[in-house]
């Protein structure tokens, strides 16, 4: 009889395996079946869906292939293509050549050379692909006969999401390498418009304009290949719009198409409807139908019915100088989610475009969105340094919201009094991210009686969310004895880029004396950290929550 035999099993599980290194675990699993078994279900604990990320050093896939854990998710942080090279990638596509289905990457250098087309090749699960930048500065400079069958992987053939970012274009290709690859994907449901250094590079890939490519793709799949004909998102992200070649007639062309076919826009700038007048009123069925979200906001685009839009982003700083042109009752049915960033500047009082400002917020949260608004993203931006931060006023309003579900808040620049009553009015809450807010403080999850704290109202709260946490210093361990304890949260996330000196040991272990201990299923203990703790002592408390399963 050895010791692991007179060891329980949950011992093991909960006080011995927490405190073993990758390596050692490796190790630890491959001494008999019992302690396989035991490694494998503690390490079945984490999510593998997590993006992993591969860059030119490798040091972390060197460990995660050791392990041999499951992964799904990869970012291939790469610079050049010299890493296409590296024996570990070869390692890597043996283990996960069938189970990697998303690939995001950095820099695609259109198969400069042969182990970059290995690689694709080897992801044969591939459905969602992303590449940052595309470099098509110069041709393919190897040949084999894979090559001469097909210029892309024939794996690209089953990829259902294509994103892609920056194009850097040689002058002497006389067509984009990037559509070229959009076309090979004959599977895809959604693709996003490539992003070309200039308008004028943009507009020369297809003669009749930037949108020729994509209307060109979807009248020859629907006629010529119905089969391939997946198409249901098209992603304008990317497009930028350019006041001298604003390309609104051609943006109302492509609309059309997408109406005829039955193809969703999405990230779409308000500015190109500016050409719709009213006179054009039979055509808004046209063009509005496909638009899933937007951009901004202009005034034209308050003279039609928007019924699939779900989703709307603006900025104060773009939208609140033409508030006197707009329609105070938009149709927009089905508006769930709304991000609004908003110009603390333009929140002092002395400053003309307050008023516009507090109209814009009136609107959207009052008069637009109140009924249906399920997610709501307020975000303000920073305030100049050496004038005094203002007090929004009419964030009142968003309590007149009454399906709200899902509320961040980036840099709160209001009283914690404000803030508290906010919490009494949203009941319905059930994710809340608190982002970067400096005057934020225990006050504003306490309220106004210690006895019967006001966040704790918010029964249906299930994710709680406070990033960059030493930007918020007046919040101390009074919220976590007072406030979290008592919650039944299923996940705390905390963040912040340095040590903490606002919050002990103590409030954190406080944690583990409530409700929260029997409902938490996600308290990650990384991207954080405590100034009055040792690196040892932080890990000892880390181990401490394991042993409820809520790391």
């Amino acid at each position: 009889m050895n010791l692991l035999d007179i060891i329980p099993e949950e011992v093991i599980y909960h006080h011995v395996l927490p405190n073993l290194n990758l390596h050692e675990l490796l190790r630890f699993r491959r001494v008999c079946k019992r302690t396989k078994s035991l490694a494998e279900n503690f390490l079945n604990q984490f999510e593998h869906n997590v993006e992993l990320e591969i860059n030119e050093t490798s040091k972390p896939l060197k460990s995660f292939l050791q392990l041999g854990l499951p992964a799904s998710h990869i970012y291939l942080n790469n610079t050049g293509p010299d890493i296409f090279q590296e024996i570990e990638i070869a390692k890597f596509l043996d283990l996960y050549g069938n189970s990697i289905t998303h690939l995001r990457v950095h820099k695609f250098f259109t198969f400069l050379e042969y182990h970059e087309f290995l690689f694709y090749q080897g992801l044969t699960n591939l459905h969602h692909l992303e590449f940052e930048e595309i470099d098509a500065t110069s041709r393919n400079c190897f040949n084999s006969p894979d090559r001469q069958k097909s210029p892309f992987p024939p794996n690209f053939r089953n990829i259902k999401s294509l994103k892609i970012g920056m194009v850097h274009r040689s002058a002497s290709y006389d067509t984009g390498y990037a559509w070229d690859l959009i076309e090979f994907c004959n599977k895809l449901e959604s693709v996003s418009h490539p992003l070309y250094k200039d308008v004028f590079e943009g507009m020369s890939i297809h003669p009749d304009g930037p949108f020729g490519c994509v209307q060109s793709m979807m009248l020859q799949r629907f006629y010529d290949r119905p089969e391939e004909n997946n198409l249901k998102y098209y992603d304008l992200e990317n497009y930028e719009y350019d006041v001298l070649y604003p390309n609104s007639i051609k943006f109302l062309m492509l609309c059309e198409d997408c109406y005829r076919f039955d193809i969703r826009l999405l990230n779409v700038d308000a500015a190109l409807f500016r050409n719709i007048s009213p006179s054009m009123r039979n055509f808004f069925p046209v063009v509005a139908d496909p638009v899933v979200s937007l951009r901004n906001v202009h005034a034209s685009v308050f003279l039609m019915e928007l019924p699939n839009l779900e989703k709307l982003v603006i900025s104060s700083t773009l939208s609140c100088s033409m508030i006197s042109q707009w329609n105070k009752d938009p149709k927009w049915p089905k508006l769930e989610i709304l991000d609004v960033t908003v110009d603390s500047e333009w929140l002092d009082e002395m400053h003309p475009f307050h008023q516009g400002t507090m109209d814009l917020l009136e609107i959207f949260f009052k008069d637009v969105v109140r009924l249906n608004l399920t997610d709501l993203r307020l975000r303000f931006t920073d305030f100049a340094p050496g004038h005094e931060l203002p007090r929004p006023k009419a964030l009142h309003v968003i309590t007149s919201c009454p399906n709200l579900k899902k509320l961040t808040i980036c840099k709160w620049h209001g009283t914690n009094k404000a803030l508290s009553k906010l919490w009494s009015g949203l009941t319905e809450l059930e994710e809340i991210t608190l982002e970067s807010c400096e005057l934020l403080g225990n006050v504003g999850f306490v309220g106004e009686d210690s006895k019967d704290p006001v966040f704790l109202k918010l029964k249906k709260l299930k994710k709680l969310e406070l990033k960059n946490l030493d930007e918020m210093p007046k919040i101390t361990d009074t919220i976590f004895r007072l406030v979290l304890r008592h919650m039944k949260l299923t996940h705390l996330i905390l963040s912040s880029e340095c040590p903490l000196d606002n919050i002990t040991a103590q409030g954190i272990q406080s944690l583990l004396t409530g409700e929260f201990a029997s409902s938490i299923e996600k308290f990650p203990f990384r991207d954080w950290s405590l100034r009055n703790m040792t690196e040892e002592e932080f890990h000892n408390m880390e181990i401490q929550f394991r042993s409820y399963n809520m790391v």
